[in-house]
C-alpha cells in the first residue's frame, strides 16, 4: 500500500505551459510561395512565384481561385507568410470576401494584380499602380514599391 502522491511519476516534471509553435494562418495574410529550390530558401533572400491572401480558415486566394493552402503550397515546404496585424473587427471577413469577388472580376488584369486589388479595396494596401505587379512586390525584402504593406504587415516568416 502506498500514498497517491508517492508514485514515481509526478505532474511536476511535466510542463505546465506547451511550447508554442509556428503562427497560425489568419485570415489577411500573404502566404508567398517560393521560386526555387528548398535548399536554398531562405525568408529575406528569395524570388517568389505566386502569391495569396488567406480568406478564410484553410483556403486563400491566388488570383484565379479560391484553394485550399495544401493546393496552393504544391506540397512544398517553401512558403512565407507575412501576418496581417490590422485590425479583424466585425465583418472583416465578409468585407474581404466581397472584395474577392469584385477583384476576381477583373480578368483583364494578372492574379498577382487581383490579389492587390483585393487588399486596396480592403483599405489594406496603397498602390501606386497595377501595372506588372508580380508576387516580389508583396515580400518584406523587395525593393519595389508599386505596394506599401509594411504598415500592416510583418516580415516574411518561414510557414
Amino acid at each position: 500500500m502506498g500514498f497517491a502522491w508517492s508514485s514515481k511519476k509526478t505532474p511536476l516534471r511535466e510542463r505546465l505551459i506547451a511550447t508554442p509553435g509556428p503562427d497560425p494562418v489568419r485570415t489577411g495574410d500573404i502566404l508567398l510561395l517560393a521560386d526555387f529550390d528548398e535548399d536554398l530558401f531562405s525568408a529575406n533572400l528569395t524570388l517568389w512565384k505566386a502569391v495569396a491572401i488567406v480568406t478564410r480558415a484553410n483556403t486563400v486566394y491566388d488570383g484565379w481561385t479560391e484553394t485550399s493552402i495544401d493546393a496552393f503550397r504544391h506540397n512544398t515546404m517553401d512558403v512565407c507568410q507575412r501576418q496581417y496585424h490590422g485590425q479583424r473587427n466585425y465583418g472583416f471577413d465578409k468585407r474581404l470576401q466581397a472584395a474577392v469577388k469584385k477583384a476576381s472580376k477583373r480578368r483583364e488584369i494578372g492574379a498577382e494584380s487581383r490579389v492587390a486589388t483585393v487588399l486596396d479595396i480592403m483599405g489594406i494596401a496603397t498602390l501606386q499602380s497595377l501595372d506588372d505587379i508580380s508576387a516580389q512586390h508583396f515580400s518584406s525584402g523587395s525593393p519595389f514599391e508599386k505596394i506599401i504593406l509594411d504598415q500592416w504587415y510583418e516580415k516574411n516568416s518561414v510557414l
